[in-house]
């Protein structure tokens, strides 16, 4: 997955995220260093992406929104491995991808869209998560243009909470690779 992330988004060569932006590092999202940064800073929002859960004390110390891009529909998928998850109940149709807003709770907030990945013919399982965040990219593209045109950000309560996973063991990822891989046959016969 990593090579041919790698190939399809850099030609094959290694570079690293402050090769393309400045960036502040921190151990996790919920230390006492990104807490103070995030305070004294003046963001008008904040997108949040594959971060784990984001506790309390940053929320509130935020001046602005926090969304997160879940990879899934929170709706039945919460938590961490949730395409594979999908997979592993072969809920095809829930291979998505949303963008929520944060609150205390684990992929709980309000909806601003969830979208359906498309998958072409060729996709193997490792391509999924390029797939899925091409997918991230669109949507964040389409809430930060509803706020530079000013307009409000129109968000959708949950019509209901999806099940909490934690990290797929990965005895069961092969499992996960061979029910996609029938699944993508028998979507390619159709």
């Amino acid at each position: 997955r990593d090579d041919y992330e790698k190939d399809i988004w850099f030609s094959g060569k290694t570079f690293a995220t402050d090769d393309f932006a400045e960036t502040i590092s921190f151990s996790t999202i919920n230390e006492k260093k990104a807490i103070n940064f995030v305070k004294q800073a003046q963001f008008d929002i904040l997108i949040a992406f594959g971060v784990g859960l984001i506790r309390y004390e940053f929320i509130s110390a935020a001046n602005s929104q926090i969304y997160n891009l879940h990879g899934g529909n929170p709706e039945k998928y919460r938590g961490l491995d949730s395409h594979l998850w999908s997979i592993w109940h072969e809920d095809f149709g829930e291979l998505k991808t949303c963008l929520h807003e944060v609150d205390e709770k684990f992929d709980t907030g309000k909806i601003f869209d969830v979208r359906s990945l498309a998958l072409p013919r060729t996709t193997e399982l490792h391509h999924l998560r390029s797939i899925n965040t091409q997918v991230c990219f669109e949507v964040t593209c389409d809430l930060l243009k509803v706020l530079s045109d000013s307009r409000a950000i129109k968000c959708r309560t949950q019509k209901s909470q999806g099940r909490y996973y934690h990290a797929m063991p990965s005895s069961l990822k092969s499992i996960c690779m061979n029910k996609f891989g029938n699944f993508m046959k028998k979507k390619n016969v159709q």
